[in-house]
Formats: structure tokens, sequence, C-alpha cells
């Protein structure tokens, strides 16, 4: 594309230099050959943003297959503070990372082509002198950009922070707007607003710093190109096909001219994209340590209930040799708040071999593992829908649900109840409780009397 925009610029030139001569057949030639450069300069470019599109969903694909090879079975999305900061990576800012960077890598060597092509017909057919000033222009341009580079990585990581936690906000303000009081809602709206506000005062920073970096750049390189085009006219006064030949570019430097100051901005901008996809890379392809997270499960606070018997567990190794030998069964984890039980949870579904599926709270982050889909949801009825998929349920071996009963009421909890106790007689189902008021094996007990009653 920009071969046939830097060759229309030649047919440009040699259409005013032969017409002032007087050659105006050749002048003719070259004319066609401008209009035949603007009709056909569309078809690359349209082509180039169909690639684009497809490169930026393959990006997007392969990052997605190599965080669930890096993560899938690990207890990351166990930990609430963690699930909360790499959530947002694998929804809107995953995509809009990839998008984001792929359109600028692109844009960025469009543009430089685009600028360097242009620049060298310029140089080559009108003035040596006028390629030195672009070369000059352009030395001003990096080194401004590198001299403010240190400062836009910094507001750059800190919008993309604020960025991830308007994000998780939004996330769950469906869950919070229709399944909790009025309270609730009040304390999630005032958390939004909160974020909003920090995001729009962060991007707002980084914009304009990243505006008036570009614009000291670009009032460099432009009054060096002025002087270069100016001393060309003055020592072309008597040469009436340089003279016009220079006038009838001056649309097109001035082209140049603003691809210039685009280029620096997404030079300037590339810095930010860099850091945002390091960001990604960071939070979405770390590898994690399973027995790190060992140390934030208390289990001398935790209990094990199984047909109204507390089963009690000091070492590890205990807890999985246990769990190994069971064939079926309905187990309830129960602890204070802090001691880990969700970490427990997902640890447990590491370790223990066999075919089996994970539901966290909400199913936020659920799988079924091994080649099982995706499941998405945050009401009784997508809990429901997973619970009774029999085309996957009745291969298990395991069934591990974390909170399942955190937003029903008491119908949809105790008929979610029953199906996992059906489940369970097949398979074993280790679960954790949400509520204050539970329901094991059809007594109703509240989680004051339920140690004793067990």
């Amino acid at each position: 594309m920009q071969l046939i925009v830097s060759l229309s610029t030649l047919c440009m030139i040699k259409v005013s230099k032969e017409a002032t001569d007087g050659n105006m057949e050749t002048s003719l030639f070259y004319l066609i050959g401008f209009v035949s450069c603007l009709t056909i300069v569309y078809f690359p470019n349209m082509m180039a943003r169909v690639y684009i599109t497809k490169w930026q969903n393959t990006a997007l694909g392969k990052f997605v297959a190599e965080f669930s090879k890096v993560h899938r079975g690990k207890p990351l999305l166990a930990r609430r503070e963690e699930r909360a900061q790499i959530e947002p990576w694998l929804t809107s800012e995953a995509r809009a990372t990839y998008d984001d960077v792929c359109d600028s890598a692109y844009q960025l060597f469009s543009t430089f082509m685009n600028c360097i092509l242009n620049i060298l017909v310029l140089g080559v057919v009108l003035s040596p002198s006028l390629l030195l000033a672009y070369c000059i222009a352009a030395i001003f341009l990096f080194l401004t950009k590198f001299f403010f580079t240190k400062k836009i990585n910094e507001l750059a990581k800190l919008n993309q922070d604020s960025r991830n936690n308007l994000t998780h906000t939004l996330l769950h303000g469906f869950g919070n707007i229709v399944g909790i009081g009025n309270l609730g809602l009040k304390n999630w709206t005032q958390s939004f607003l909160k974020d909003l506000r920090i995001n729009r005062n962060t991007q707002g920073r980084y914009v304009l710093f990243q505006s008036m970096a570009s614009m000291v750049g670009i009032v460099l390189a432009l009054c060096v190109v002025v002087i270069a085009v100016g001393s060309y006219l003055v020592d072309n006064l008597d040469n009436n096909a340089a003279f016009m030949a220079m006038v009838i570019t001056i649309p097109r430097q001035v082209q140049i001219i603003q691809s210039g100051f685009y280029f620096f901005t997404l030079v300037v901008d590339w810095g930010g994209q860099i850091t945002r996809l390091r960001e990604l890379f960071t939070l979405g392809l770390k590898a994690i340590n399973v027995n790190t997270h060992e140390q934030d499960v208390c289990l001398e606070k935790i209990s094990i209930f199984h047909e109204q018997k507390e089963l009690r567990f000091l070492h590890w190794s205990q807890l999985t040799e246990f769990f190994a030998d069971r064939k079926n069964g309905r187990f309830t984890i129960r602890g204070p708040n802090g001691v880990g039980k969700s970490t427990l949870l997902s640890l447990l579904s590491n370790r223990i071999e066999g075919n089996k599926a994970l539901l966290p709270t909400n199913l936020k982050d659920s799988y079924l593992s091994q080649d099982r889909g995706l499941l998405t949801g945050s009401d009784g009825d997508k809990v429901r829908e997973a619970l009774s998929n029999r085309e996957y349920l009745e291969e298990l071996d395991y069934l591990f649900v974390d909170e399942w009963d955190a937003n029903l009421d008491d119908p949809n909890s105790m008929a979610l109840s029953q199906i996992i106790d059906r489940l369970s007689k097949d398979a074993v189902v280790i679960e954790i409780r949400h509520r204050g008021q539970r329901r094991v094996d059809g007594d109703l007990f509240s989680k004051k009397n339920a140690d004793n009653h067990l």
C-alpha cells in the first residue's frame, strides 16, 4: 500500500516537471499513473485489515490456550484476591489488549513505511537536503520520545491498574444488582463510582502527558522541515520546474508531517501498549507452585462432615489418601472465615486423580477437568443447569463445589441440595456451603449449633 502511495508522489512530481517543461504527453502519462495509484491503493489496505482482524483473534486464542495450560488445576483462582486481580485479563482486558497491540503494530509499520518511502522520493527527485532535514527531524522525535518514555510507562501502568479495578467491579455488577438488598447495592454503587472516578483521572493524565510529549517532538521536527523547504524554494526561484515541483508536493509534505506526528504518537503510545502486554503476561502466564498455597490452609481449624460425622485431618497426606479411596458420598467443608476453605477445595481438586469437575462460587471460574468446556453463570438457574447435566456428571468420580448456595433463596438452595445428594450416590461430592443456615441430609440447623449436633 505504501509503495503505491510513494509511487503516486513520484508521479505527482513528474507531472509538474514535465508540464512546466512543455512535455504534455509525458505529463499526461504520469497523470494517468497518479490517478491509477489513487484508485488501487485501497485494495492492499482492505486485505491488510482483514489479516489484522484474524491476527488479533489468533493472538487472543493463543493466550487463552497458554493460560489454560499453565493454570489448569492450580489453586490460583481459589484465592479471592488473586482471582480479582487476574479475572479482568481473561475477559475484557485480554481482548482489548490484543486488539490494541495488533492494531498499533500494524499502524506503526504502515505509517513508518509511508513516511520513509515518501521522504526517499522527495530526497531523490527534488533535493538531498530534504532527505537530510527529515532525518534530523526524526532524530528530534526519537530524542523526545526517549526523554518522556519512563514517565509515560509509569502513567500507563497506573492507568491499567485503574482499568483492571473498574473492570473487576463491573464484572460483579449484575450479581450485586439483582442478588442483594438495598444496602449491598448502595455499597457496590459507591465502589463503582469510586473506581470510575479514579480511572477517569488516571486515563486523563495519561492521555494529556502523551499529547504534550507528542506536541514537543513534532514542533521541533516541523521547524527543521520548514527551514529546509524554505531554503529550497529560495535557491530555486529561477528554476520554474524545480520550484513548481516543490510547490505541488507541499500538500504531500503536509501529509508526511501529519503521518510523522501520528507515527510519533504511536511510538509514544507503544510504550504504554507494551506495558499492558507485559502486565498481561505477568498476571496471566506466571507459573503457580501448588505447594506454596498449603500455608494458606489451616487444617487444624477445618472440619469435614459426612453423614453426621466430623472428620479432621492434620496432614495433607491423610487428607488426599482418604478421598482417593472414596467411591461416593457427600462431604461438607466447614471452618471460620479466612482459614483457607476455598484454597483447600482447589488443592484437593488438583491432587486427587480421576474424572473431576470444579464449580467455584457463581461458576465464574468453573471448569470440567480434562476435555470439559467452560461453564459460566451467576444465578441458581446456571448452577442447576451445571449440576443437572447428566452427559458430564454421570462420568464424574469427583465433584468439587465451592459456595454454590451463595446467591440462592431457600427453595432453590433446597432443590439444588437434593440434586447434589443424588449425585453423591455415584460420585464423591466435596462442597463448601455459604449460608449460616444449613440443610444437610434433610435436617435444618444453624451454624452455631452445627458442630454440637453433628
